[in-house]
């Protein structure tokens, strides 16, 4: 079967750089108009500016994935940030082998491989940095099945954990991820 040359011209390409102090707009932006954001554990408002900041100003720790216009079309269409993750390191002798993480893509730019660009991404870094075990929270979040698919293992679960504004009440999960250095 025969590639369509104008859905060739339409292709997104993606790259990954590290976050910088620039993206927490893009990152406030993100989680002020996505109410899927909640997964995050941001229960109010105010709580975004803090989220965003410690997400892409801590070196060494944040990566953007950002869509790259294909080759051919025009210079007004730069790079933008579509997905961010970030990797937690706790600074305890004891904890040092393990290490909280978080993913976001934009909803626009789900099932289109960049949680798995970042994911890929992310576990490598924490090889790097000698993190044997990703931690992530979720609270009853959608994408668990997600996550689930690509090794994070659910162990731990609490029914009544996030009280929301309005009376909502979310159940807390936790996973973990076993890493492997393939070197």
């Amino acid at each position: 079967m025969k590639d369509n040359p104008k859905s060739k011209q339409q292709r997104t390409h993606y790259s990954l750089r590290w976050s910088k102090e620039a993206d927490e707009t893009f990152i406030n932006q993100w989680f002020l108009e996505d109410r899927e954001a909640m997964h995050y554990l941001i229960v109010q408002e105010k709580e975004v500016p803090f989220l965003a900041k410690s997400w892409c100003c801590v070196p060494g720790t944040g990566i953007i994935c950002e869509s790259v216009p294909a080759p051919g079309r025009g210079a007004k269409d730069s790079a933008s940030p579509v997905g961010v993750s970030f990797l937690s390191l706790f600074p305890y002798k004891r904890l040092l082998h393990q290490c909280s993480f978080n993913l976001y893509v934009l909803p626009a730019f789900r099932k289109k491989g960049v949680g798995s660009l970042l994911l890929a991404a992310s576990e490598r870094l924490a090889l790097r940095y000698g993190v044997e075990k990703l931690l992530l929270e979720l609270p009853g979040h959608p994408q668990a099945q997600w996550f689930e698919q690509r090794g994070f293992e659910k162990y731990a679960q609490q029914d009544r954990f996030y009280f929301l504004e309005g009376g909502e009440v979310l159940p807390r999960w936790l996973y973990k991820k076993e890493l492997v250095c393939l070197s």
